[in-house]
């Protein structure tokens, strides 16, 4: 029985974090899926994990979830906002996926960075600190006026 979760561990984290990593480095530095697999396996190595999840870390552990919270409620909150708001719940598959149309703003960025600040100030709540501070100044900076043409 025990075989059986180890097998499904170690497929599951196969998959879900060494194959992505590893197909970025390839379409972005145009390395072999060799080399880009053994650097995938160097830098998560060289991370650690075994030491988070030791009982003399666990307050590392915490606080490390607590901090990639802070980031997760305002990239939440950017796509809640761009997907309902700003494009009103119409994507053009195609577009994602033409270079041309790439518009990179600002907004979203400094809202980010925003909304995670004030995310860490208050630790224990920072998913719905960073999510609600991070709508506020998308709000703010009026990137919802801009709307995008249907």
């Amino acid at each position: 029985m025990s075989a059986f979760i180890v097998l499904g561990t170690i497929t599951t984290n196969l998959v879900a974090n060494i194959i992505p990593p590893t197909y970025v480095l390839n379409a972005w530095f145009n390395l072999s899926e060799r080399k880009s697999l053994i650097i995938v396996a160097l830098l998560a190595s060289l991370s650690f994990p075994w030491l988070l999840v030791q009982d003399s870390s666990s307050t590392g552990l915490t606080l490390f979830i607590k901090t990639y919270s802070a980031f997760l409620g305002p990239m939440t909150a950017i796509i809640l906002n761009e997907y309902y708001v700003k494009r009103r719940k119409r994507v053009d598959v195609a577009d994602l996926y033409n270079n041309q149309k790439v518009k990179a703003s600002i907004q979203p960025i400094i809202a980010l960075f925003v909304g995670a600040a004030l995310a860490l100030m208050g630790v224990n709540l920072s998913w719905p600190i960073g999510f609600v501070t991070s709508w506020l100044v998308l709000w703010l900076l009026g990137y919802d006026k801009r709307r995008i043409q249907e």
